[in-house]
């Protein structure tokens, strides 16, 4: 556990007044002014004892959101235990802190002694892609605000960040570096007919479930219901490096645009898909979950340009049937 303190704005004039008045107290040797230097001096000794001590024997668990979303704010739980058994802790502020900068904030006015407390914490990452909590610093500055003291815990959480929101119009631009088109997919309906059986994906409803599959496979199996044709969105990326300045800044706008679009479709209650050079995503429909997508999207990176000139349009899968 690492310790760092400095002096508040508060903390510096007091410093410079209480250095005043030992100057005065030199220069004059009157008794009065020698008491208030001692007096002074007894106080900020004090301010970084009990900051000290509001610090000591503290322990945290962090518990992550599966997903966040880059420039929106979500939240984390966080759990402080005050091993303590005499003294209180007050006013405790949780920064999670990702290669040494601060990604959220969270507060605590008082834990009481040998207890534990849950507060949220407000974070804000700034990108897409994984997120990992190298270390959780805990501050104070109790009791009289002249003292900030600071201690940092490692830690090791990690989550997924999707790529943010652009602008309302972005959609619309006509030098978008990305395309869409619409192909007929065989949709799974609610209708009489199973057509087959599949493992049940992350974050899906769990219904109509084979018990007896599922049992002897030892992991949740589902029927699959014929539903009939139906149009997809189709969102091709173009994730090749093209060496041109300024690539890594169009290559996110892109991304987040490509995300914005993919959201749009969804909320139209239209069916969703996405290519990308090396990814595929089958058509997501109203039904179900935009995440899958949504985690190729955070996690994707250039592809290494193609020297034999420029690589077609990746195509459509087969079982993607063009309308």
């Amino acid at each position: 556990m690492k310790r760092y303190f400095r002096l508040t704005r508060e903390g510096r004039v007091f410093l410079i007044s209480t250095l005043l008045v030992g100057i005065a107290a030199i220069n004059t040797g009157n008794n009065l002014l020698y008491l208030v230097l001692g007096l002074l001096l007894s106080l900020l000794l004090l301010s970084g004892v009990l900051s000290d001590l509001t610090l000591y024997r503290l322990r945290v668990s962090l518990s992550l959101p599966s997903r966040l979303e880059a420039e929106r704010s979500g939240y984390a739980e966080l759990f402080i235990t005050n091993q303590k058994r005499l003294f209180q802790s007050f006013s405790i502020v949780a920064r999670p802190l990702a290669q040494g900068e601060p990604v959220g904030e969270g507060l605590s006015l008082q834990i009481p002694p040998d207890s534990q407390i849950g507060i949220l914490v407000r974070m804000h990452p700034k990108s897409r892609g994984r997120l990992r909590i190298d270390e959780l610093e805990l501050a104070t500055e109790h009791p009289f605000g002249l003292i900030e003291k600071r201690r940092r815990i490692r830690l090791g959480e990690e989550t997924l960040v999707h790529p943010g929101r652009g602008a309302p119009d972005a959609l619309n631009h006509a030098d978008a570096e990305w395309s869409s088109t619409e192909a007929a997919h065989q949709r799974v309906g609610e209708g009489e007919e199973v057509v087959g059986l599949r493992e049940l994906r992350s974050f899906e409803i769990a219904d109509d479930l084979h018990f007896l599959r599922s049992a002897s496979l030892g992991r949740w199996v589902k029927r699959e219901r014929a539903g009939g044709a139906s149009r997809a969105r189709i969102l091709v990326l173009d994730d090749r490096e093209d060496g041109l300045p300024e690539f890594k800044e169009r290559f996110e706008r892109r991304i987040v645009e490509v995300a914005d679009a993919a959201r749009d479709a969804y909320r139209r209650g239209e069916s969703v898909a996405l290519i990308t050079s090396s990814q595929r995503v089958a058509p997501i429909g109203p039904g179900e979950t935009l995440t899958p997508l949504l985690d190729v999207l955070a996690l994707v990176e250039p592809a290494p340009a193609n020297t034999q000139g420029d690589t077609p349009t990746p195509p459509i899968p087969s079982e993607w049937r063009r309308g």
